[in-house]
Formats: structure tokens, C-alpha cells, sequence
């Protein structure tokens, strides 16, 4: 059984491990993401009391932006990504959030696909190219 719940102090070395090992598949990947302003929130999904993907998030007004999501390798494809999802999109319904977003860099079908679940849809596609 999957569960979400709000990350704790004792989650900081999962969190951590989740945070290196996205940004590390994310070099994999065309692109990159924008800083976002604001502090983040970490939500954390578990199998059986062991921390196993987390999502994290900005609050911004009426918009909440998932920063990254990210599940452990042995655990994908088990719905993990859609729990932690569905907690997002749950608690910025109750908090009246008009809007939510995110970002997929060019090849990262996963997170992708995640969000097009969740009924995210793209709004626009950032083009540029560096003249250095």
C-alpha cells in the first residue's frame, strides 16, 4: 500500500538522496529547469514505512509548481508518481489554488506522461540557443 504524507525531519536523507538522483537524470536530459522563487514543500510517499519517492513544490499566490518528482527506480511503475501527484493536486484544491504547473525537460517522457495523467497539458514549449 502506497501512502503520501508531508515530509519530516527524519525524512531530510531520503529527500536528499531523492533530490540528487533527479537532478543526476535530469543532466541525462536537453534543457534545463528555472529556479523557482519560494520556499518548497516536500511531500513523501511510502510502501510499507519506507520512503520511496517524494514531490516537491513551490507555493506562489494562486499557483503551486512542482519543482521535481522523483521515485526510486525499484519502485516505479507501481504508481507511486500518480499517489504523490494526486496529494499535490488535493491539497491545492483545499488550499483554493486556481492554477498548478510544472515543468518536463525535452526527452524526460516519464515526468511527462506523469503530469498529462494528472491533466496537466503543455501551455507552451520554450525554445533557445546559446551563441556562446
Amino acid at each position: 500500500m502506497i501512502t503520501v504524507r508531508q515530509a519530516v525531519a527524519s525524512d531530510a536523507g531520503a529527500v536528499e538522496r531523492h533530490l540528487n538522483a533527479a537532478l543526476s537524470e535530469a543532466s541525462t536530459y536537453r534543457g534545463r529547469h528555472e529556479q523557482r522563487a519560494g520556499a518548497e514543500t516536500v511531500l513523501v510517499a511510502e510502501i510499507e514505512g519506507c520512503v520511496v519517492g517524494s514531490i516537491a513544490y513551490t507555493t506562489e499566490d494562486e499557483s503551486w509548481h512542482v519543482v521535481r518528482c522523483h521515485v526510486e527506480k525499484e519502485f516505479r511503475g507501481v504508481g507511486v508518481g500518480d499517489h504523490l501527484m494526486d496529494a499535490f493536486l488535493g491539497a491545492a484544491r483545499a488550499a483554493g489554488v486556481s492554477r498548478v504547473g510544472g515543468e518536463a525537460l525535452p526527452g524526460d517522457r516519464a515526468t511527462k506522461n506523469l503530469f498529462e495523467r494528472n491533466g496537466l497539458v503543455a501551455r507552451l514549449i520554450l525554445v533557445e540557443r546559446n551563441l556562446d
